[in-house]
Formats: structure tokens, C-alpha cells, sequence
């Protein structure tokens, strides 16, 4: 970490980085200015109490400028030295508790540490409660945590489900969980959400694009441009997760064709399961990502992700990139119609992840045992799950290329 005199100048222009960066302020000891990488800035302010060390996240920079913020260290470094836990007092110097993103930030940091659970949340998962929470809990930026009753986590909940059952239920989920840990850390008296009915799980899809719609976006995806093409044509090919896929760093990838081939190498904190995933390569995956560029981030570094458009971050824009395939698919069908002389069929709404469930279904259908497409899958379940998990801790890596090899075959014969 550097330490400089912070200017409001500074603070204003300080660009992200590939990684985390924290700069310290010389006026305001224990004060740092954090950029994530994402772009996001926040205040931290490091202390010791009662002799051990320890840190507290003021929030952004946006609800606070560098002036507050060198007032809010000192105040905060103060009740440190007289034996007062800032994360607990710090709300009643404002007469009212401590604002909610101020206790969303402490408890990320927090809570995903394996001090806290058995392994740590991945980094997907992250990002996940990070964007659920700073759009949905917009209009609670400047409420203080003690004012969170009730009546407002039902009203929220319930406007959200509204859009998307499977959202309000992830909601519930983490702000209830959230709310509990701050009652555990005594910023907050009891749980306003302590009995509160979950939203109900949102129907199971169970949508496979039959060969015919798999064409058309196969096809239509060569018109998505970069990086998105690559994107789509790798979850056909590999029945990746989507967030595998688009957060795939350049450490992750080998595309050297020697031993046991290219692949992909997931540690266990980038998989759903937390358990570490070799995704065999077949030639035209192989292909792809070979024709993905290295992005400059200055000074002779390149980015550490795959697909990216800032360089800094890993690729976004993710919901413009669906809508726009689903144009470039209906456009597709009707041109063929026309050609062909048929009537224009509409393709049923579809998921990007309805690709992963696509390619598990049709690779059982070209007769890959089942213990392999749930290896493919990396799923912990059916003839991988219980005792026989415990003591089957094959890869399958041999039949999982095969059964990739073949799967990316018989793609290959739709777009000819």
C-alpha cells in the first residue's frame, strides 16, 4: 500500500487497476482510499482495538467526500484508543445507526473470509450479492441500518419478486443473512426479517434447444462481435456455467496441445460446488480462445481475464449481448424462411444457461454414460454424490474429451 497526501483531485481521477489498490492518506492516519477493480471506490479506515488490528469500511466515496472521511478516522481512531468497538458506536454518533451500504460493505469483506465459513464464497458469488444488493438497495443508500423494519424488507421483496421470483428468493436469502450477521456484530438489536416466509422458488426450467434452434445460434452468434461470440460458442461447446465462462482468466487456460490436451483448469472457489474442474478442450474450443487477443492495460501489462472490454474487469453488458443474439436469431429464421419458402417460426424465449442443460441432454442422447456428462458438469450428484462420491474420485478425463470431442462434432455438423 502507498501512502500520499489525498487531494479531492485525486480522488476524482484515481483509475482502477487489474487488482485492488488502497492508498493511504498522510493527513488522516488509519484512512484509505480503496479502487476495486470494477471501479468502485470506498473510504477504509484500519485501527487497533484493544490491542489487535482492525479495519472498518466507511462506504463510497460518493456519500463521502475526502474531508468527511478524514473526520470520520480520526473520530473513529479516537473511540479505538478509549476501548470503544467504532463498529458499534460509530452509529450512535450519528444519532441513528450505522447506514446500510456501510454494514453491506463490512459484512462482504467479513463474512466471506474461511475464518467465517468452511471455505470462502467464490468470487462469482461475490460479485452476485454485490450487484443484487447495490441495485435493489439503491433507495436505501442513505437509511440507516436501525430503520430497516419489516414493513420495508417486505415491501422491497415483494416489488422485486415481481420481476423475477428467482431474484426476490436470492434477495431474501442475503439481506436476511446479512441482517443476522449485524445483529451478531451488535450494530442492530434484532432481525426485522426473523420469521419472514421466503418468496416461493420460481417453476424448474427444464428448456433444451432442439438441433434446429442450437443452429440459429450457433449461427447468429458469429454476428455478436468480440467478445460475445467467443462467449456463446464456449458455452455450447464446454456446458460451462455462464459466469465460468465470462470471468475465464488467462492463468485458468492451457492451450497447449501436448499430454493431456488443451483445457481449462476452475479452482474450486470459480465453481458452483467449490470443488476444482478440468474442462478437456475440443479442437474448435481450443480454436476460440486461441483467436482471443491479449487487451493492454498499460505499462506492458496485459489483462489477466479473457473476455474483457475495459481490460480491468471481466466482460459485462451481458443482458444487450442476449437481446442482440435473439434479434440476429429471428432475423436469421425469417431470411431462411423467406429463401426456403416456409413460414416464419418464433423461437420460444430462451436463457444462456439453457445452453449448459442443452448440451448435458445431448450428449446423453450420442450415448455418453451418465457418471460422465455429471463429470463434464462437475456436478456433485446422482453416480457422483453420497458414498459413492466419497470414494469415486475419478475425472474421467479421458471420457470427458471424448464426450466433448464428439458433442463439439456434432455441433460442428448444424453450422455446416
Amino acid at each position: 500500500m502507498v501512502v500520499r497526501t489525498l487531494t479531492v483531485a485525486m480522488v476524482e481521477k484515481v483509475k482502477p487497476a487489474s487488482a485492488r489498490v488502497a492508498i493511504g492518506d498522510k493527513k488522516a492516519t488509519g484512512l484509505e482510499l480503496v479502487i476495486h477493480p470494477s471501479g468502485k471506490k470506498t473510504w477504509t479506515v484500519r485501527y487497533r482495538l484493544r490491542g489487535k488490528p482492525d479495519k472498518i469500511t466507511l462506504g463510497s466515496v460518493d456519500l463521502y467526500g475526502l474531508p468527511e472521511a478524514r473526520n470520520e478516522a480520526r473520530a473513529i481512531r479516537v473511540e479505538a484508543s478509549r476501548g470503544a468497538d467504532p463498529k458499534v458506536t460509530r452509529g450512535k454518533r450519528h444519532g441513528s445507526g450505522a447506514l446500510v451500504p456501510t454494514v453491506v460493505d463490512e459484512w462482504l469483506k467479513l463474512d466471506a473470509g474461511p475464518a467465517r465459513r468452511r471455505r470462502p464464497k467464490r468470487e462469482s458469488t461475490l460479485r452476485e450479492v454485490r450487484a443484487l444488493f447495490d441495485t435493489e438497495l439503491a433507495e436505501w443508500k442513505t437509511l440507516p441500518l436501525p430503520e430497516v423494519t419489516r414493513e420495508k424488507c417486505l415491501k422491497l421483496i415483494d416489488r422485486v419478486r415481481d420481476r423475477s421470483e428467482s431474484r426476490a428468493l436470492k434477495l431474501h436469502a442475503y439481506l436476511r443473512r446479512m441482517l443476522t450477521w449485524a445483529v451478531g456484530r451488535g450494530i442492530i438489536q434484532a432481525n426485522p426479517m426473523t420469521g419472514m416466509e421466503r418468496p416461493p422458488a420460481p417453476p424448474s426450467r427444464d428448456r433444451v434447444l432442439p438441433d434446429a434452434e442450437l443452429r440459429l445460434v450457433w449461427l447468429a452468434s458469429k454476428d455478436l462481435g468480440s467478445p460475445f461470440r467467443a462467449v456463446v460458442r464456449l458455452l455450447i461447446l464446454t456446458g460451462l456455467r455462464r459466469d465460468e465462462v465470462l470471468s475465464l482468466r488467462w492463468d485458468e487456460v492451457s492451450l497447449i496441445d501436448l499430454g493431456s490436451g488443451p483445457k481449462i483448469m476452475l479452482p474450486g472457489e470459480r465453481t458452483k460446488n467449490g470443488q476444482p474442474h478440468r474442462v478437456p478442450l475440443a479442437p474448435e474450443a481450443a480454436r476460440i480462445l486461441r483467436g482471443m487477443p491479449r487487451v493492454s492495460i498499460g505499462h506492458g501489462k496485459t489483462s489477466p481475464f479473457v473476455f474483457t472490454t475495459t481490460g480491468t474487469t471481466a466482460a459485462s453488458g451481458v443482458s444487450r449481448a442476449k437481446s442482440r443474439l435473439d434479434h440476429l436469431i429471428a432475423a436469421l429464421a425469417e431470411k431462411e424462411a423467406k429463401e426456403n419458402g416456409r413460414e416464419v417460426r418464433e423461437m420460444a424465449p430462451w436463457r444462456l444457461h439453457d445452453l449448459r442443460r442443452t448440451a448435458a441432454t445431448r450428449m446423453a442422447d450420442l450415448g455418453v454414460p451418465p457418471h460422465v456428462v455429471e463429470a463434464v458438469l462437475n456436478h456433485i450428484s446422482g453416480f457422483r454424490a453420497g458414498v459413492a462420491g466419497t470414494y469415486n474420485r475419478a475425472e474421467y478425463a479421458p471420457e470427458k474429451r471424448a464426450a466433448l470431442q464428439m458433442w463439439a462434432e456434432h455441433v460442428a455438423t448444424l453450422g455446416a
